[in-house]
């Protein structure tokens, strides 16, 4: 797929326009400006693009996983699962007034990616980078030469900004396609995503009648990634329909792990404590297993369930 696209953007010769996401940029508040280059740069951007489609173009493709950062592989997911990101792709189709901006510095300030679409024949192709620090090149402290014709010339001491050629993710065919998660979770709030699935999922768990308070927790972990990965899994696996109480409280009871059990469901304090956080997840998410060969009893995050 990604060789194909190579080839198109290395012959069809796309329009290229180059945006900026700031840094308040948010579900129905968007804010996005259009910014002007000038018309050598667009060949610069293609070829840059095209060397890094030749690094991606044989990496295996995979489902995005929210329950943990992925690896090498390139993970995929369709463009209306990620809120944020599906508004400002169709925010981006809108006429945007192009803006001159005001300094460099002002880039890795008060914006949090840039965005570049090639516009081919029948499609547009989006390539999405965070910005850094990195981005931002001040050479105040420096002197900087060229070599013109065999002399050294001293080169204007101004502040530069840098492009990778690399970038975090692609969207094309209303897919997206990772492969920088933490920076793409970055841009396009990945705890503000995992934040509303869990509030809208507190009807479906507490009506398991194995727990109450949900919205408790959910309040709690809003700032803590592993929670909010955690929180995901449980959603998505559904352990909590298959707990089986009674075993659970025998359990609670013999390795006095805390966990707030009343009249046969956890209940979730309305103020609960990092330990009592835990050890709910933990449940929630079967995570307290006894091994049948050993009797030994474990904590284990990572499951692979063998189906008979």
């Amino acid at each position: 797929m990604f060789s194909e696209l190579k080839n198109r953007i290395g012959t069809e010769d796309p329009n290229v326009n180059l945006y900026l996401i700031s840094k308040k940029n948010k579900i129905d508040n968007l804010n996005l400006v259009k910014v002007n280059f000038i018309e050598h740069a667009s060949i610069e951007l293609r070829a840059f693009f095209e060397k890094f489609l030749s690094q991606i173009e044989n990496k295996e493709i995979v489902k995005y996983n929210y329950e943990s950062l992925p690896g090498k592989k390139i993970h995929t997911l369709t463009l209306p699962e990620v809120v944020l990101a599906n508004q400002t792709i169709e925010e981006l189709e809108k006429p945007l007034r192009k803006k001159n901006l005001e300094d460099i510095k002002s880039i890795s300030k008060n914006y949090t990616a840039y965005i570049i679409r090639y516009r081919l024949n029948d499609k547009s192709v989006y390539a999405i980078k965070k910005i850094t620090s990195k981005n931002v090149f001040m050479p105040a402290r420096k002197m900087m030469f060229w070599l013109k014709k065999g002399i050294l010339e001293l080169m204007e001491r101004e502040d530069i900004f840098v492009m990778d050629y690399d970038v975090d993710c692609i969207i094309l065919d209303n897919k997206i396609y990772v492969i920088n998660s933490k920076n793409f979770e970055h841009i396009f709030n990945f705890k503000d995503l995992i934040m509303q699935i869990a509030k809208n999922s507190a009807r479906d768990i507490e009506s398991s009648g194995k727990v109450e308070g949900w919205k408790n927790l959910v309040k709690k972990i809003s700032e803590n990634s592993t929670y909010l990965r955690k929180v995901w899994s449980i959603i998505k696996n559904e352990y909590f329909k298959k707990i089986d109480m009674s075993e659970l409280a025998r359990i609670n009871k013999e390795k006095d792990l805390q966990l707030p059990i009343t009249n046969g469901r956890i209940s979730i304090p309305s103020n609960p404590s990092n330990e009592q956080i835990k050890v709910i997840l933990r449940a929630l998410n079967d995570e307290y297993t006894e091994s049948p060969t050993t009797k030994n009893f474990y904590e284990v995050d990572v499951k692979s369930e063998i189906i008979s």
